[in-house]
């Protein structure tokens, strides 16, 4: 055995001796076996449930993008209807601030009609062609612009055509000044009684109107009737109070009975209403 005496003289006996330098000790024989687990293999089946759910995902699917290009057409509708033409893509681009498109985009169609009485009205005949062309190549049955185009071939003095061109806006859209219009060409050309029917007609489609009052008032002055005459253009100035032609014509035709003082009164007021006008200053001077 190992005593303290041995320990204290660093002497160790046989048997801690062996241990220690590990001589009689039986070898370690352990092995380590590494034992895999079993292989899971998973497998799927297909049934029928399977196959209702995938039918069902497939039919929404269908209805939602169904609706979402029905709410898309409806949306397209008018573009797709409107986009015929070149017209519409000329609208679409940025106007050039130093470019005439007068008649060429059908959003400003009115005040382009506007524009072209304008221009007859300041004897830009022209102009007003221009315009017109533009706005019938586009839209052939625009009668205002029509009747624009007849009132442009009067003023050039071709009577006939102009004519055919009141007939035909006329044919398109009644409107009374298309008569009236029609009844002074029938004055330029000397058939006083078509005339006046055509200015009848127009009063009678649009009571309100005044100028065909007076122009009704011209043809019965034509035929010595001044007492109608007059009765046409009191209602005139009823229709219109501050329109100078028929105040100017009644001082004409009170003048033609021999109201002198009448007349006078006209005249005079005809110049509060347009202070520049010549013929009233001529006739009261």
């Amino acid at each position: 055995g190992e005593t303290p005496r041995m320990r204290a003289e660093g002497r160790l006996s046989t048997d801690v001796d062996g241990a220690v330098h590990r001589r009689n000790c039986i070898p370690n024989a352990t092995r380590w076996l590494y034992v895999p687990d079993v292989p899971v293999v998973a497998k799927a089946e297909l049934t029928m449930e399977h196959a209702y759910i995938t039918g069902a995902t497939l039919m929404i699917m269908v209805v939602v993008l169904a609706l979402i290009g029905l709410g898309h057409w409806r949306q397209q509708a008018l573009l797709l209807k409107y986009a015929g033409g070149d017209s519409f893509y000329e609208a679409m681009l940025t106007p050039d601030e130093d470019e005439d498109r007068r008649g060429l985009d059908p959003r400003t169609e009115k005040a382009d009609v506007a524009d072209i009485s304008e221009s007859i009205k300041a004897g830009k005949l022209f102009d007003a062609e221009l315009v017109i062309d533009r706005i019938l190549k586009r839209d052939p049955e625009q009668a205002e612009t029509i009747h624009c185009k007849a009132v442009v071939h009067a003023m050039y003095g071709e009577f006939d055509r102009a004519k055919e061109l009141v007939l035909e806006a006329a044919g398109l859209r009644r409107k009374p000044h298309f008569n009236n219009t029609m009844g002074i060409l029938h004055m330029r050309t000397g058939d006083l009684e078509k005339a006046a029917g055509e200015f009848e007609l127009a009063t009678r489609r649009d009571p309100t109107f005044a100028v065909p009052y007076m122009n009704l008032a011209n043809v019965r002055m034509l035929n010595n009737d001044y007492e109608g005459a007059k009765e046409v253009l009191l209602v005139a100035l009823d229709k219109e109070p501050d329109y100078y032609k028929a105040m100017y014509n009644l001082a004409l035709v009170n003048a033609k009975m021999g109201r002198m003082t009448d007349a006078k009164q006209l005249l005079k007021q005809s110049i509060s209403v347009r202070h520049r006008a010549v013929d009233s200053h001529f006739n009261l001077g």
